[in-house]
């Protein structure tokens, strides 16, 4: 008797019952972010969308984040996952590809995960190669529980998708006021899709709105500063950072605007450029603008 195309059958709400990862000798090796038998609830629509929560059962002890890069995986943190996108099936292939459209782990955002599965009446069972923390190759098998029909998930999972789609712009004080005074068409940073986006910020007195001139490094300081309270006022802060872009007027600056930089950035540095540029609409030699996690 053949079986139902997973089209038909997969959408719904699944509960998990296990998780087990099994290396090529047979050996069980369990991830130790999430364990073998974490809470989770799976979704998935009849419109293409889906969304996973993974949540460690014993979250009262520190445990360590889930392995970066590990293949055909999301990377769980804090004894915790959770991501959403949206889905297609190979009912001949008996596999779905799920794209990401949001993650708990930056480094998902995006990511195209594809898995075996398997729907026999109220089970699903989920197949896929993966790493382990230390680089060893596994099979992770999923088996879960049907829970709830397709209408429980499309609502969340819509609001989730409708909710990285709107953006805030974020005003600060003082930097506001010197934008608007100077006639500029920016916002110092706008928050979309998970992320903060801050406008290249110019050396300013906080206090006065004035422009920070002479000293290199009490220009760094300044824009330094400028970043740090936008990101706050946006919710974010500098070690949420994850891209930095340095533009100076003089490539002779780049020692000393590194000391400076490394007292904001000490640990954990994000991803940075530093471009020079001929000539700058005001007087100062430098602004930085940065992406930071929201």
């Amino acid at each position: 008797m053949s079986q139902a195309p997973l089209s038909q059958t997969l959408p719904g709400t699944w509960q998990l019952l296990s998780r087990i990862d099994i290396a090529a000798s047979g050996e069980r090796r369990p991830e130790p972010s999430l364990g073998e038998d974490p809470l989770a609830v799976l979704m998935y629509d009849r419109s293409g969308h889906f969304a996973a929560q993974f949540m460690r059962r014993d979250r009262s002890v520190d445990v360590p984040d889930g392995p970066s890069g590990a293949a055909n995986n999301s990377r769980a943190q804090g004894g915790y996952d959770a991501y959403f996108g949206t889905y297609t099936i190979d009912d001949d292939k008996r596999t779905v590809t799920q794209r990401l459209v949001g993650a708990l782990s930056c480094e998902n955002v995006g990511a195209v995960l594809t898995r075996a599965m398997d729907v026999q009446d109220d089970a699903l069972t989920i197949r896929l190669e993966t790493t382990a923390a230390d680089g060893t190759a596994v099979v992770r098998t999923l088996v879960w529980q049907r829970v709830g029909e397709v209408g429980f998930a499309r609502p969340i999972v819509q609001s989730m998708l409708e909710a990285t789609m709107q953006k805030e712009v974020i005003q600060v004080p003082v930097v506001s006021e010197m934008l608007a005074k100077a006639g500029i068409p920016l916002s110092p940073a706008v928050k979309a899709g998970g992320f903060v986006f801050v406008s290249g910020a110019p050396p300013i007195d906080l206090k006065t709105g004035a422009i920070v001139t002479g000293d290199i490094v009490k220009q760094t300081e300044a824009s330094l500063e400028n970043l740090k309270v936008t990101l706050e006022a946006a919710g974010s802060s500098l070690d949420k950072v994850v891209k930095v872009t340095i533009f100076a007027a003089n490539s002779a600056y780049y020692a000393t605007i590194n000391k400076v930089y490394a007292r904001y950035f000490s640990k954990d540095p994000p991803a940075r450029t530093f471009v020079t540029v001929a000539s700058w609409p005001m007087e100062f030699d430098i602004e930085i603008e940065c992406t930071a996690l929201a």
